[in-house]
């Protein structure tokens, strides 16, 4: 499941209760931020309010742990970085942000964040019949 947590490819994350989703779910938040990408236009979804709530929560958490703790800066620039790397390989793309300024941007915008549940979601459509 680590490759869930890669933000230059795309992935399904499908398991049991407690198998560590929302844990997957919340890094990978942390490293398409890291890669460039703007944290109210990542959307999240979950099946209830519960689990949004724990999502937007870890979200913040870990961000803020990144603000202060080394280690854990250390073992997001690592990871982040041979994300990267491999990726950068095959295509041109930014070098990713560093765990500090991942954090800072998360916090700052942490009133915008996009975490809900699956029905909170509307969808608009626009029916044009032809007379």
């Amino acid at each position: 499941m680590s490759t869930a947590q890669n933000p230059y490819h795309s992935c399904i994350v499908s398991a049991a209760a407690g198998a560590g989703k929302t844990w997957q779910l919340s890094r990978r938040f942390l490293f398409l931020v890291g890669a460039h990408a703007a944290p109210s236009e990542i959307l999240t979804i979950t099946f209830t309010r519960k689990a949004a709530a724990e999502m937007r929560a870890r979200v913040i958490a870990c961000a803020a742990e990144l603000t202060v703790d080394a280690q854990a800066q250390r073992e997001f620039d690592t990871t982040l970085r041979s994300y990267y790397e491999d990726f950068s390989r095959k295509t041109q793309v930014q070098p990713p942000l560093r765990a500090k300024q991942v954090g800072n941007t998360i916090l700052s915008q942490s009133q915008k964040l996009n975490i809900a549940t699956i029905d909170s979601i509307t969808i608009t459509m626009a029916v044009i019949i032809p007379i």
